[in-house]
C-alpha cells in the first residue's frame, strides 16, 4: 500500500480519454493504481498533465506522444517501469517531471526537450536512466532546474 496522501484510490478510467475537449487533468497525490491508460493520448487539447504521487505502475503509453499541446507533463512518484526512450514530447513543454520511478534506458528524449524553447524545468532523478547527457543542453536559455541525479 502506498502513504501518501490516500484520498482517492482505483485506477484512472480510460473514459477519460473520451473527452475531446479536456485541457486539464489533475489526479495527484491519490492511491491510483494500474496502469495510465492509452486512451489519455487522445485528449489532444490537454495541456497539463499531473499525475504525480500515486502507485501507477507499468510502461508510460507510447499514445501520450500524441499530446502536442502539452506543457506540464508530472508524471513524478509513481512506480513506472520501463524505457523512457519512447517517450514523445510538445515542442511546448515547460516542465517535464518524470522523477521518482523505475525508468530505464538511455537520454535519446533530452533531444526533444533541447527543442523546447520554453522549457523551465527538467526532473528525471531517482530513475535508472543511463547514457551520456547532450550538449544541446547548453541551449537552455531559460531552464531553472535540471535534476538528473
Amino acid at each position: 500500500m502506498c502513504s501518501i496522501f490516500c484520498y482517492i484510490v482505483g485506477t484512472v478510467p480510460a473514459e477519460f480519454g473520451t473527452l475531446p475537449a479536456l485541457t486539464l487533468l489533475a489526479v495527484m497525490e491519490n492511491e491510483l493504481t494500474g496502469t495510465i491508460p492509452t486512451e489519455l493520448g487522445d485528449l489532444t487539447q490537454l495541456s497539463v498533465l499531473n499525475m504525480f504521487s500515486n502507485c501507477f505502475s507499468g510502461t508510460i503509453p507510447s499514445s501520450l506522444g500524441n499530446l502536442q499541446l502539452l506543457k506540464i507533463y508530472n508524471l513524478a512518484n509513481n512506480f513506472l517501469t520501463g524505457p523512457a526512450d519512447n517517450l514523445l514530447l510538445s515542442p511546448y513543454i515547460l516542465y517535464f517531471y518524470m522523477s521518482s520511478n523505475y525508468l530505464t534506458g538511455d537520454f535519446p528524449f533530452v533531444e526533444q526537450l533541447c527543442a523546447a524553447n520554453s522549457l523551465l524545468s527538467v526532473l528525471l532523478s531517482d530513475n535508472l536512466l543511463a547514457g551520456s547527457i547532450s550538449s544541446c543542453i547548453g541551449n537552455w536559455s531559460i531552464v531553472n532546474t535540471i535534476d538528473l541525479s
